[in-house]
C-alpha cells in the first residue's frame, strides 16, 4: 500500500511529509477524543466518492472517499460497517444493515448520505437526499431534524425510508443549522 501511495503521490512518504495527515491515522485519531468529556461530537457521515470509488480498496466497509464509515460514525473500533446504526442504510431505508458495535462516549451521529462525499459532509453539495441517526437530542443545544416515513415499491419489492424532507435541495451543514433550536 505505501508504494503505491508514494508512486500516486509523487514522492516518498515520511512522517515530517505528512503534516496534519499524521494525526488522520487510525491510531492517532482514535485517541483524540476517547476520554469522557462534556463536549457533544456530532458526526456527520458520508458514503459517496469524489474519487471514483479509489480508496475502497483500501478502507473496510464504506467510505466517502477519505474516511471509513467506523470512523465517521465513532466506533469504538476498526470493522467494516456500512451504517452508523443497525436498523437504518445510509440511504435511509429501514433495513438491517452492519454498524458498529458500540460508539465513543458523547459521540452522536446525526445525518447520513449515501451519495455524500467527505468534501460534501461540511461543504456545499447538495441534490442528496439525507436520512437521519437521530431525529431529536439535547446535548448541550436542542437538535430537532425534519423527518419524513414513507413507502416506495410494491409488495417484494417494497422498503419503507427515513428521510430529511427537502435535504436534496441543501448542504447538509444547512440541515444541522435549520435544525438547531
Amino acid at each position: 500500500m505505501r508504494a503505491a501511495l508514494n508512486a500516486w503521490l509523487g514522492f516518498e512518504l515520511t512522517t515530517d511529509k505528512l503534516g496534519v495527515l499524521t494525526d488522520l491515522r487510525p491510531a492517532n485519531a482514535r485517541q483524540i477524543a476517547t476520554a469522557p468529556n462534556d463536549v457533544p461530537r456530532l458526526r456527520f457521515v458520508g458514503g459517496g466518492s469524489e474519487y471514483l470509488g479509489v480508496t475502497g480498496g483500501f478502507l473496510p466497509g464504506t467510505d466517502d472517499g477519505v474516511v471509513a464509515l467506523h470512523s465517521s460514525c465513532g466506533a469504538t473500533s476498526s470493522a467494516g460497517v456500512d451504517s452508523c446504526v443497525n436498523y437504518r442504510a445510509l440511504d435511509g431505508e429501514q433495513t438491517s444493515v452492519s454498524a458498529p458495535s458500540a460508539l465513543l462516549y458523547n459521540h452522536y451521529p446525526v445525518l447520513m448520505g449515501d451519495d455524500t462525499h467527505h468534501g460534501g459532509t461540511i461543504g456545499t453539495q447538495s441534490g442528496v437526499t439525507l436520512s437521519y441517526v437521530n431525529s431529536s437530542m439535547d446535548v448541550g443545544i436542542d437538535v430537532a431534524v425534519a423527518t419524513s416515513t414513507y413507502t416506495t415499491g410494491w409488495w417484494l419489492w417494497k422498503k419503507t425510508m427515513n428521510t430529511v424532507p427537502g435535504s436534496e435541495n441543501q448542504t447538509m451543514s444547512a440541515v444541522l443549522f435549520n435544525s438547531v433550536n
